[in-house]
């Protein structure tokens, strides 16, 4: 109890007490020190990110130009045909199938008005 009440008084003494001019000078120091810190971290840390940046836009500039080369070549222009082609030959066969598929639909039912 006798150090609770220790440390309550030099609370209470450090609250009243009126501090010299270059004691507050010291702390302000201080302060501004620990502020310049911080910001030459948080300035180390936006130079690192932009340097990040500067990285993932030359591998996306360098894939964009590679990718612009390929496509310039025979086999990717073949490749695509075929591509299309595919599309074109799934798009059929899906209209087809639903054609059948109400096809089916009404025979079966035709079946079960014989039956």
């Amino acid at each position: 109890m006798a150090k609770q009440h220790n440390y309550t008084d030099r609370v209470l003494l450090k609250l009243r007490r009126t501090y010299r001019k270059d004691e507050v000078v010291a702390a302000l120091n201080k302060a501004l020190s620990e502020r310049e810190i911080e910001v030459g971290m948080l300035n180390a840390e936006i130079d690192h990110l932009k340097a990040e940046l500067q990285n993932k836009v030359k591998i996306k500039g360098f894939k964009q130009r590679a990718l612009e080369e390929a496509r310039k070549e025979e086999l990717y222009q073949r490749l695509e045909e075929e591509k299309k082609s595919y599309s074109r030959q799934l798009a059929t066969s899906r209209a087809n199938n639903a054609k059948l598929v109400t096809k089916l639909l009404a025979f079966e039912s035709m079946l079960k008005k014989v039956a």
